[in-house]
């Protein structure tokens, strides 16, 4: 019998990641909802390939449950929390090899024995895969308060429990195979992991085809599943993005990729190593001057700082001082009698002066502050692009990084360069830098 493809992923739309299930119910059934939490819509009413949503709900359920934009509107205006979470999600993979009306029935089966029945409310939505037809799925969103007359009452904390899943699941492979086996199809699904099912294959990512073409034609794709081994022989397969992209950035990474498929396509390893060296060689010679801009940003920065910190120092001081002049200006008045329309008059600007120097302070202020979170963020920029030049080691890095680019461009000529598959524009940067070298060598 041949393996089908088996997919069965449940996760919580939670308010704590700024999500709606309004949004989400709209998005699904592809709909435009009034969403009363947002006071706006969540309109995704051009949304393709649906094919198919509907409500269910109990026995005895009242009729607004079936008003999606009512029912998923009074599911979030139950929950208070500004962390609740608002409803479930189970996403399912439907068999291609059904039909329709067979998908359907297999889908209304299983929802009403596991969800319904237990007292929740399931929109379904049953998507198609623009590209490939055969990636059909289903979406189905869970109340996960207990349902009233008038709207939701309590949370039922054992709709929550961790064996569910597993009993989720494990009924999905039940339901999916009796399916397939009443159509009179040989295929099966099976939830359980390698491990459990004692089998030696390693566990993959999902790649896609563009990646398994790259793959068949002798390319490197962007990411790639590293298999290692343990002290005791065996397989552990491991995703570590910084050891894989070398400390480059996705987007640096996968320009590299590109220029060296492009290289390949031509003039063989030597040229694509050439390039390869080339792009981490500029890639880190940038990373330097980012870093020692950065450095002298967070030096200018500092000066700056520390100006502006005596600068509200000394406003203070002056504050200080006027509100000592300002005071036995008062004294002199209130306490020896001396009333005069020149005292009032010394009072009065001695009022507006203070007035001035407060508000001179408060803005010294303000904008130390502002500095002061300048300084920080320059600081944590700073430290980040230092850490991507290997710390502590980063000088024995890029002697390191400049010798093996040295030694790969020795390797190829100006005629490899030119003759490569490399746009007109790659070919005049790897060619100087080709010549950069040479003189370097000498």
């Amino acid at each position: 019998m041949k393996e089908g493809h088996y997919h069965s992923h449940v996760r919580i739309v939670k308010r704590s990641d700024g999500r709606s299930a309004v949004a989400a119910a709209a998005y699904r059934a592809g709909e435009r909802l009034r969403n009363d939490s947002e006071e706006g819509y969540s309109d995704f009413s051009r949304r393709s390939g649906v094919l198919h949503t509907e409500i269910m709900a109990p026995d005895g359920a009242p009729k607004w449950v079936h008003d999606r934009e009512h029912l998923w509107n009074t599911a979030e205006e139950a929950e208070k929390h500004p962390r609740a979470q608002l409803a479930r999600e189970v996403e399912l993979a439907l068999p291609h090899q059904l039909s329709q009306e067979q998908r359907l029935e297999l889908i209304h089966s299983y929802v009403n024995e596991h969800f319904v029945a237990k007292g929740m409310v399931a929109d379904v939505a049953i998507h198609q895969g623009h590209t490939d037809k055969r990636n059909v799925h289903a979406h189905v969103m869970l109340t996960m308060r207990e349902l009233t007359q008038d709207g939701f009452g309590n949370k039922v904390r054992k709709w929550n429990e961790k064996a569910n899943v597993m009993r989720w699941r494990e009924a999905w492979t039940r339901d999916q195979n009796n399916a397939l086996k009443h159509a009179g199809h040989d295929v099966f699904v099976d939830h359980r992991s390698y491990k459990e099912r004692k089998d030696d294959r390693l566990p993959q990512i999902h790649e896609g085809p563009k990646v398994r073409s790259m793959h068949d034609r002798g390319f490197h794709p962007r990411s790639v599943v590293r298999a290692r081994y343990s002290w005791n022989g065996k397989p552990v397969v491991k995703m570590n993005y910084p050891k894989i992209d070398q400390g480059r950035s996705r987007v640096q990474k996968n320009i590299e990729v590109r220029w060296r498929n492009r290289a390949l396509k031509s003039s063989g390893k030597r040229m694509a190593n050439a390039v390869s060296t080339h792009l981490h060689h500029k890639h880190f010679n940038e990373a330097w001057n980012n870093a020692r801009q950065a450095g002298q940003h967070l030096k200018n920065l500092g000066a700056d700082y520390r100006r502006t910190k005596a600068q509200r120092k000394t406003a203070q001081v002056s504050v200080s001082e006027r509100y000592e002049q300002l005071a036995w200006s008062i004294r002199l008045r209130t306490q020896w009698g001396v009333t005069s329309g020149v005292m009032d008059i010394f009072l009065t600007y001695q009022l507006q002066r203070l007035e001035s120097v407060k508000r001179e302070a408060i803005e010294i202020q303000e904008r130390l502050e502002t500095k002061q979170r300048q300084l920080r963020r320059t600081a944590v920029q700073y430290r980040n692009l230092k850490s991507q030049l290997g710390g502590q080691a980063r000088k024995r890095h890029r002697e390191q990084v400049q010798r093996k680019h040295v030694q790969a461009m020795q390797h190829v000529t100006p005629y490899d360069i030119w003759r490569s598959d490399l746009s007109d524009r790659q070919k005049r940067e790897m060619n100087a830098a080709w010549e950069r070298n040479l003189v370097r060598s000498r």
